[in-house]
C-alpha cells in the first residue's frame, strides 16, 4: 500500500532541502510499529488526537480509551471529531486505515 500525502510547510527532520510530498509504504499482512511522533507529525495531529488515532489502530474502543485516560467517553469522540475535520474523514475504519499506512515497519 502508498501513502502519498503532500508536504505544505517546510519539515527539515526529512533529510532535505525541499518536500513536497511524504510517501509512506506499508506491507500488507505485517504487524505495523506504529510511531506516535510519526503520525503526529505526519497527519498534524495534536498528541492527544494521535494517542486516540493509535489507541483505535490497535483496535481499542472509545470506551477502553476512556477507561485507560480517565476521560468521558465524550471527551475520546471529540477528538475523532476533531482529526475527521482535519482530514475530511467520516469513520473510523477510514482514520484507522490512514494511520496504518503510515506505521513504520520493522
Amino acid at each position: 500500500m502508498v501513502h502519498v500525502k503532500p508536504v505544505r510547510v517546510p519539515h527539515p527532520d526529512y533529510g532535505a532541502r525541499y518536500v513536497a510530498a511524504l510517501d509512506l509504504l506499508v506491507e500488507p499482512g505485517r504487524q505495523p510499529r506504529i510511531d506516535p511522533g510519526m503520525v503526529a507529525a505526519t497527519l498534524g495531529l495534536t498528541p492527544g488526537e494521535s494517542q486516540v488515532a493509535l489507541w483505535l489502530a490497535e483496535g481499542k474502543t472509545v470506551a477502553d480509551m476512556a477507561r485507560a485516560t480517565g476521560h468521558t467517553k465524550n471527551a475520546i469522540y471529540w477528538h475523532l471529531k476533531q482529526i475527521y475535520q482535519k482530514h475530511h474523514l467520516s469513520r473510523q475504519a477510514d482514520l484507522v486505515r490512514l494511520v496504518l499506512s503510515i506505521a513504520e515497519l520493522d
